[in-house]
C-alpha cells in the first residue's frame, strides 16, 4: 500500500476549493477503474496424489461489497467441505489530506477457500459458476484438478487396515474390531494424526478412543510401526456395504510437511437378517450367554414383598437387551425392572447383566415363582437357543392375625370405645351475668404476625423444594427408564428443530434424516440401548405390541424408505409435501407419547 500525505498549503485559501475538487475528480478516476471486478477460480494444488487434500479457491480482485453468494455443486469423486475460510489483501490503496480533509482511492482482493478430499484417482473439473455480489452477478471461470495413483512404495510405507473376526454379520450383532496405522519409521515421519472417522451408515461404530495403543508388528518380512484403536461394531440393517474408515495424517518435517489421507480398502461386509423362527422369549441379546436366577427368599407371606434376581452373563451385545418381561397374573404383583451392567472389558462387550424384579403374592395357594423369559441368537452357530429356567419353588403363608394392619385398626376401635365409656356427663349450668365487667384487649401473640409467619415458612419451602430437587436427582440415577424418557424427550425436540429448519430451506436429505432420528429417539427410550442404533424392524416389532394405528406404522415406513432413497439416490419432493410431512411427524410425535405397551 503506497500513502501519499499532502498536508501543507501551497495555494492560497481562495484556490482551496479548485485543489479539492481536482483530487476528487482524480480519485473517482482511480475508483472507476478500481471498480472492474476480476475473479479466477482454482485448485491449490492443482496436481495431487490419492490421499492428500487441496483447496478450491475462487479470487476476486476489486471486492467492494459486503453480500456475496456463490454454491458451490457436489463433484463425483471429490468431498467438498460445506464451510469455507475468507481472506482479505489490499492494493491500489492510497490516501492524502488537505486542510484537515482526508481522501482515500483504493481496492481490496477477497480469496474464499474450501477444503477438497478425493477418495479416488482421476481427471476432475469445476465448472463455471456464477457468484452474486450485492444482487450483482459475475461469472466464474472453470477450472480443474488432477488426482493421480498412490504409488506402491507409498502404499507400502503406510496404510490403514481394519480387523473383524469376519465378514458376515447379524443385524444387531455387536463385535470387537480393531482399526490399525502401520507405517516404516525409517521411511515416514508423522507429526500428526487426526481421528479415524466411518463411512456409511450400515454399521455403528463407538467412540474412537483418544489415546491409542502402539506397538510394532513383522508384515512380509517388514518391520512396522502399529498405532492401533479398538472399538466396538453393530450392525445395523441388511445387506452389503463397503465399510471404510479413514484418517488424515501429517507427514513430513515442519514446513515441508504435508497431509495424507489414508483409507481401509473397500472390502464388502454382508449383513444378514435374523432367522424368522424366532421363539417369544427372544428380546435381541446375540451371542453367548449364561443365566441365573435366583430369590431373596424361598418362604415368604402374602403382600410381603421378595426381589427375584436375572443375572445374564457371558459375550455379546448386553447393551441391546432388554430386560425380559413376566408374565403377569392375579397370583403376583410386579414392578418394572432395574438392570445394572458389570463389564469385562473396556467395550462392553463381556461381562455380566443383572436385572432385579420386585414382586409381591397375593394369596396363600401360590406355589412357585413366576418364569422368567429369556433366549438369544448364537451367530457362531447360526441358530436360536432358548434358556428359560423353570420357576423356583416357594412358600407363601397366609397374612397371620395381629398384623400391623389388624393391630392398628383393633388399637383404633378400643381408644374409641375407651373415649365414649369415658365420655363425662354434663353438669348444671352456670346462672347468666346480666352485665359485663370492663374490657380488656387479650395480649398480642407473635406467632399470629404476618413477618413471623413469613420467616418460619420459608426454611419449610426452602427444604421442601430441595427435597424434591434431591428426589429427581436420585429418580434420575437410580430409575433408567426415567432418565431414558427425559433423555428422548430432549433429542425428540432438537431433532424436531432441525427437521424444521430443513423444511424451511427445502433440504430434502437433512429433513428425513432427521425424521428418522426424531422416530429413533422418540422409541428408544423404551430400550436399554443407545437409540441411534435401533433398526426399522426393532422399532415396527414394539410398535406392534401396543396400541399403535397402521397408520402410524405405514408412516415409519415411508420415512425409512424415503430417508434411504433421498440419501442414496438425491431423489427430492416438492416443497408442499416436505411441509406435509412436517406435520404428519409433529403429529407422529404427539400420538406416540400416549403409546402403551401390552394394550393389544
Amino acid at each position: 500500500m503506497v500513502e501519499v500525505i499532502w498536508g501543507y498549503k501551497f495555494m492560497s485559501l481562495n484556490n482551496n476549493n479548485i485543489v479539492i475538487s481536482f483530487f476528487t475528480i482524480l480519485i473517482s478516476v482511480c475508483n472507476i477503474f478500481a471498480d472492474e471486478i476480476k475473479i479466477n477460480s482454482s485448485f491449490v494444488p492443482s496436481e495431487i496424489i490419492k490421499g492428500q487434500s487441496v483447496h478450491y479457491t475462487i479470487t476476486i480482485e476489486g471486492f467492494d461489497g459486503d453480500n456475496i453468494d456463490v454454491e458451490i455443486p457436489q463433484i463425483d469423486g471429490l468431498k467438498i467441505s460445506e464451510s469455507y475460510s475468507d481472506s482479505y489483501s489490499s492494493n491500489s490503496f492510497f490516501s492524502f489530506s488537505f486542510n484537515g480533509r482526508t481522501m482515500q482511492s483504493g481496492s481490496k482482493t477477497l480469496s474464499r477457500s474450501w477444503q477438497v478430499k478425493p477418495t479416488r484417482e482421476g481427471n476432475f473439473e469445476m465448472p463455471s459458476l456464477i457468484v452474486s455480489i450485492d444482487g450483482k452477478k459475475f461469472k466464474i471461470p472453470a477450472t480443474s484438478l488432477v488426482v493421480n495413483k498412490l504409488s506402491n512404495q507409498i502404499k507400502q510405507a503406510i496404510f490403514l487396515h481394519l480387523d473383524l473376526p469376519r465378514d458376515t454379520f447379524y443385524a444387531g450383532e455387536s463385535m470387537k474390531a480393531i482399526l490399525k496405522l502401520y507405517y516404516q519409521k525409517n521411511r515416514i515421519q508423522i507429526q500428526k494424526i487426526t481421528k479415524p472417522t466411518k463411512e456409511g451408515d450400515s454399521f455403528a461404530a463407538s467412540e474412537i478412543p483418544d489415546k491409542p495403543n502402539i506397538n510394532q508388528d513383522n508384515r512380509n518380512g517388514i518391520r512396522y510401526e502399529v498405532i492401533s484403536w479398538p472399538f466396538k461394531l453393530t450392525a445395523l440393517k441388511a445387506g452389503k456395504e463397503n465399510l471404510v474408515f479413514d484418517l488424515d495424517v501429517l507427514i513430513g518435517r515442519f514446513m515441508s510437511a504435508n497431509w495424507l489421507t489414508v483409507s481401509t480398502d473397500e472390502n464388502s461386509q454382508t449383513i444378514l437378517e435374523l432367522p424368522t423362527d424366532r421363539p417369544d422369549s427372544f428380546n435381541g441379546a446375540i451371542g453367548d450367554f449364561q443365566t441365573k436366577v435366583f430369590a431373596s427368599s424361598n418362604k415368604t407371606e402374602v403382600g410381603e414383598p421378595i426381589t427375584l434376581t436375572l443375572e445374564i452373563s457371558g459375550d455379546g451385545n448386553f447393551d441391546r437387551i432388554a430386560p425380559p418381561e413376566i408374565f403377569e397374573s392375579d397370583d403376583w404383583k410386579i414392578y418394572p425392572p432395574k438392570s445394572d451392567f458389570t463389564n469385562n472389558d473396556n467395550l462392553g462387550l463381556s461381562g455380566t447383566k443383572t436385572i432385579e424384579y420386585i414382586i409381591i403374592p397375593q394369596n396363600d395357594s401360590i406355589t412357585q415363582i413366576p418364569v422368567i423369559p429369556f433366549s438369544f441368537f448364537d451367530s457362531k452357530n447360526n441358530q436360536y437357543e432358548e434358556l428359560t429356567m423353570p420357576g423356583l419353588p416357594i412358600t407363601v403363608r397366609p397374612t397371620p392375625k395381629g398384623s400391623p394392619e389388624i393391630q392398628a385398626q383393633s388399637y383404633t376401635q378400643n381408644i374409641e370405645t375407651v373415649v365414649t365409656s369415658k365420655k363425662p356427663e354434663r353438669s348444671n349450668l352456670l346462672p347468666i351475668r346480666h352485665k359485663s365487667k370492663e374490657w380488656i384487649s387479650g395480649p398480642v401473640f407473635i406467632f399470629n404476625q404476618p413477618l413471623f409467619l413469613y420467616f418460619q415458612a420459608f426454611p419449610l419451602f426452602l427444604i421442601s423444594g430441595l427435597f424434591l430437587v434431591r428426589k429427581r436427582h436420585l429418580r434420575l440415577q437410580n430409575d433408567s427408564g426415567f432418565a431414558r424418557k427425559i433423555e428422548a424427550s430432549k433429542s425428540v425436540r432438537k431433532w424436531l428443530t432441525v427437521a424444521n429448519k430443513a423444511k424451511v430451506k427445502n433440504e430434502y436429505h437433512s429433513f428425513f434424516e432427521a425424521a428418522f432420528r426424531v422416530i429413533q429417539e422418540s422409541i428408544g427410550q423404551h430400550f436399554s440401548c443407545s437409540a441411534e442404533t435401533l433398526t426399522q424392524p426393532e422399532m415396527i416389532n414394539y410398535l406392534k405390541q401396543g396400541e399403535i394405528s397402521e397408520q402410524q406404522i405405514n408412516f415409519i415406513n415411508s420415512i425409512c424408505q424415503i430417508n434411504d432413497s433421498v440419501k442414496f439416490s438425491s431423489s427430492s419432493l416438492s416443497s408442499e409435501n416436505l411441509k406435509d410431512w412436517d406435520t404428519k411427524l409433529n403429529k407422529f410425535v404427539v400420538e406416540l407419547n400416549k403409546f402403551k405397551k401390552g394394550a393389544t
